[in-house]
């Protein structure tokens, strides 16, 4: 579950790719990506969405889990990135719009 600094609930399905292979793939192949789920890139400053089908909102976080920078409806065949980025999260285009999403904004993960 993704929450935002004031407890207000963002996603509730993110997975978690904490390997080279798991980033590697990433959201590849999906047709679409529903506003509440996402994928968490650990140990990740950058994103390339070569082979994606669908544009997605990609949020750089520091060590913290607050947004350094945010790149919305990053489009198919794109790259972004954010030098001093800890992880990156990918979300459905128009979530981070749909949640107030900005940048200096604390993330907070659950696992539930």
């Amino acid at each position: 579950m993704l929450k935002d600094s004031t407890g207000k609930t963002l996603a509730c399905s993110i997975a978690v790719a904490d390997s080279f292979w798991k980033r590697a793939k990433g959201l590849l192949g999906r047709k679409s990506v529903e506003l509440d789920e996402g994928l968490l890139l650990v140990n990740c400053s950058s994103v390339h969405m070569i082979g994606m089908r669908t544009p997605l909102d990609v949020l750089f976080l520091d060590e913290n889990y607050s947004v350094l920078s945010l790149r919305e409806r990053l489009s198919p065949f794109k790259t972004a990135s954010h030098k001093s980025a800890k992880h990156t999260l990918e979300l459905a285009a128009g979530a981070a719009h749909k949640y107030g999403i900005n940048v200096g904004d604390r993330i907070r993960l659950e696992v539930i």
